[in-house]
């Protein structure tokens, strides 16, 4: 009898148990449903200041290596250096977006912002690898250009040291340093294809120009692009 009495209390006990957990996880279920929700207007906002955060240093920091002629600068080396740490915030934000809402979509954000999560995709190496998939659909459904997940793609070769598969990816490569200053003079280059016979092809199919006329624009030599040919 004393056994049966012990039992019943023990189940009545869990019974209480369970009702407590119930109302802990379900008396604020509006609370919780808010704090996983992004509104459009939030998302918005965002990414208009993760696209202002994302160029404030690049653009200038490109400039500056094309207006020494491929000389490194130390005054380019403290704008990477800044907008490095830009590109980690810009990231962590865009990721937590992505976590929540999926990509931010062109009827999410408009034209003018649909590109912009794509935009800090591709300037963080380290962590670019997990969204190829995520890119290509969101270009696929229209809300990006194939250009981009295309260049997406490349960009996570190229990083891997792989040879490319559109042609997009170019790199400076350093071909002197001056012993006595230290400077460092580069040299623009495409990165290595993996079929440059049929890269224009792959190109077209995306809606990219010839990588003739890339090299054109770049002023470079393609001729020095393994395995291609200029039609």
């Amino acid at each position: 009898m004393i056994n049966v009495v012990v039992c019943q209390a023990r189940f009545l006990l869990l019974l209480i148990i369970a009702g407590v957990s119930f109302l802990i996880t379900s008396c604020h279920p509006d609370q919780e449903a808010k704090k996983q929700y992004l509104s459009s207007q939030e998302i918005q906002a965002q990414l208009k200041k993760i696209w202002h955060d994302d160029q404030i240093y690049r653009a200038r920091a490109g400039q500056l290596r094309q207006e020494n002629k491929g000389v490194r600068t130390p005054e380019e080396g403290e704008l990477w250096a800044k907008q490095t740490i830009l590109d980690s915030i810009n990231m962590n934000l865009v990721e937590a977006i992505i976590e929540k809402v999926g990509y931010p979509t062109k009827t999410m954000v408009g034209d003018s912002l649909k590109h912009v999560a794509a935009l800090v995709i591709m300037h963080n190496p380290k962590r670019q690898s997990k969204y190829v998939n995520t890119i290509w659909s969101a270009a696929r459904n229209g809300d990006i250009l194939l250009t981009d997940a295309a260049t997406l793609e490349d960009r996570v070769l190229m990083f891997a040291g792989k040879n490319q598969k559109y042609g997009t990816q170019m790199k400076y490569d350093t071909i002197s340093i001056d012993k006595k200053s230290g400077t460092v003079n580069t040299q623009l280059r495409i990165w290595p294809i993996e079929n440059a016979k049929i890269v224009d092809s792959l190109r077209a199919s995306i809606g990219l120009y010839p990588l003739s006329r890339q090299c054109e624009m770049m002023n470079l030599d393609c001729s020095k692009v393994k395995g291609y040919t200029v039609k």
